[in-house]
């Protein structure tokens, strides 16, 4: 039986009903036009038509893989935000179709200087969130693992303060910071993680403190002796 169209009392919406290949569907168009909703219809019913002669993998597009990505366990705000830049930009885009042309229109779609952007940027604000999409894709049996060129990345030499100029950080900063800066320079957390401390994990006694890192494991840090008298202090 193949599939047409149908209304229904409750929606003015007209909906997709029949069967394909032993499989029962009743799906709405989203819309109550009949001439788009015949569209929806004839290419709803080719995509069941070629899932169950080449499988899955043949139908699934990247909304639906994104969706599984994240109903897959909770991600993190940024990565939530760049995967909504990606979902606008390839939106229905199968998995299968999307290779290394593809990642470079998203470049050029997604970021503010499109190719010309810096390698980290393009690295951490499209690839990186593309790849583990596809990744995911590929180990659930929808696409073959992505093989992107590798981005380059120019390792900065790291800068640190010498003990003299730390202090000299520290006494000249507003009062209000010079605690932050203390705790800071004492343990070597992260701003972001300085910032989300919570007093629960702070013991100033034993001059310790529980930090959460990105994958949410705590990592305790010691405090400073300095550290914790001006701490305490305030």
């Amino acid at each position: 039986m193949s599939l047409k169209l149908v209304k229904t009392p409750k929606s003015k919406n007209l909906y997709i009903h029949g069967t394909v290949s032993g499989k029962s569907i009743f799906e709405s168009t989203g819309t109550s036009d009949r001439k788009l909703a015949e569209e929806i219809r004839r290419k709803r019913e080719a995509e069941l038509w070629n899932e169950t002669i080449y499988g899955k993998r043949a139908v699934i597009t990247f909304a639906e893989a994104v969706t599984a990505y994240i109903d897959d366990k909770p991600r993190s705000p940024t990565t939530n935000r760049y995967l909504l830049r990606l979902l606008k930009h390839f939106e229905t885009c199968k998995l299968t179709d999307i290779n290394q042309q593809s990642l470079k229109n998203a470049y050029k779609a997604i970021l503010q200087d499109g190719e010309s952007a810096s390698p980290s940027t393009k690295k951490r604000a499209v690839r990186t969130p593309l790849q583990a999409v596809l990744e995911f894709g590929a180990i659930q049996g929808w696409c073959d693992r992505p093989a992107f060129t590798p981005i380059s990345i120019k390792v900065k030499p790291k800068k640190f303060l010498r003990p003299e100029e730390a202090t000299c950080l520290v006494e000249n900063a507003a009062p209000h910071l010079q605690p932050l800066f203390v705790f800071l320079l004492g343990t070597g957390c992260r701003m972001s993680e300085a910032l989300d401390l919570e007093w629960r994990d702070v013991d100033l006694w034993g001059k310790r403190a529980v930090v959460w890192q990105k994958l949410r494991t705590p990592t305790p840090c010691g405090f400073t002796t300095s550290g914790y008298k001006m701490a305490k202090n305030h």
